[in-house]
């Protein structure tokens, strides 16, 4: 009796532990697939806030390279290279703006925060994962 008891009660913890357990985002082999997908982005100048959705995308000639659609909510693609948890943007002409910027990935890869320089001015966003929802009742 006692036998099924503990049977049951190591079935039920099991399974429990089981169904609770999710992906490891370092398991996966390319780091790049933890952020790939739409963002919403919010880019602070200071005096206006601004939000908008960035795509990111697999550079699929560079296993080291990201492309950002829509990167500082001027259109064009970003090409952004990726070490661990740093992102760069090297000087690039992007829709006629001189753009560059670092960016940190947070570790369970669920914000991006930037500092973006654009033609000299330099810029604080934030990404996290998902588009924008614009409500209905508006």
């Amino acid at each position: 009796m006692k036998i099924k008891f503990y049977l049951g009660l190591f079935l039920s913890v099991f399974v429990l532990m089981s169904a609770t357990c999710q992906d490891d985002p370092d398991d996966v082999t390319d780091k790049r697939d933890n952020i790939v997908g739409s963002w919403h982005a919010n880019i602070d100048d200071g005096a206006v806030n601004e939000d908008y959705v960035v795509e990111i995308s697999k550079d699929e000639a560079d296993a080291t390279k990201i492309k950002m659609t829509n990167f500082f909510n001027k259109g064009g693609v970003t090409v952004a290279t990726i070490t661990g948890y740093n992102l760069t943007v090297a000087e690039q002409s992007i829709e006629g703006y001189t753009v560059f910027a670092d960016g940190t990935i947070s570790e369970s890869y669920q914000e991006i925060t930037w500092n973006i320089t654009i033609d000299g001015d330099v810029y604080t966003c934030s990404f996290v994962p998902g588009g924008i929802t614009k409500n209905s009742d508006l």
